[in-house]
């Protein structure tokens, strides 16, 4: 190892938080997105029809509105009983 990279002589790149510490969940926000692909989805349109452009819309929808209604729900009772207006009920 050659203290900046890895056994196979690769190099690693800090990745810092906004405060400069070291955070190595941020690698996701390191790492470059491409351009949207103007050709794609002109190629999927038209291969597969519009609709194609929204497939898996419904299934994450559902997948996520339950986790969404618990953490709201939660979040107010919360919010209610430190405010101590739960007592007067």
């Amino acid at each position: 190892m050659n203290g900046s990279g890895n056994d196979n002589g690769e190099r690693e790149t800090a990745v810092h938080a906004p405060d400069g510490n070291h955070c190595p969940h941020c690698a996701l926000h390191a790492a470059r997105v491409p351009p949207l692909q103007i050709p794609t989805l002109r190629q999927i349109v038209a291969e597969e029809g519009v609709q194609a452009l929204w497939q898996g819309v419904k299934p994450r929808v559902m997948f996520h509105v339950p986790a969404a209604a618990v953490c709201w729900g939660t979040y107010e009772s919360v919010k209610t009983l430190l405010r101590g207006e739960g007592a007067d009920r």
